[in-house]
């Protein structure tokens, strides 16, 4: 799904840059900006954020079904709540230096 996403915000202009596991960045669409992190660390994903606009999280369990349900919680739930206060964190960054007011 990331490359089908990928292939077509690149094609519309935008510019992407995708934060993958280290080792993976094989699988990324050419085109695409590639940082290596560890994604269940809000701390690196806050510093990979900074300045951007948009997060589309599609880090998740290859064809969930409920006999995976330990491992939608260690990887979907725990990569998506890191996600969710990186992206609050690094939000909370650009508003601090926001002197618009």
């Amino acid at each position: 799904m990331g490359r089908a996403v990928t292939s077509r915000l690149l094609g519309k202009g935008h510019d992407v840059t995708a934060l993958v596991r280290p080792g993976t960045r094989h699988r990324v669409t050419s085109g695409t900006h590639v940082l290596e992190l560890d994604l269940f660390n809000p701390n690196e994903l806050a510093h990979a954020l900074a300045g951007r606009d948009t997060v589309v999280h599609l880090v998740g369990t290859a064809h969930p079904n409920p006999s995976k349900a330990e491992q939608f919680v260690r990887v979907d739930l725990a990569s998506a709540k890191a996600c969710a206060m990186a992206a609050a964190s690094a939000e909370d960054r650009r508003g601090a230096g926001d002197s618009r007011g």
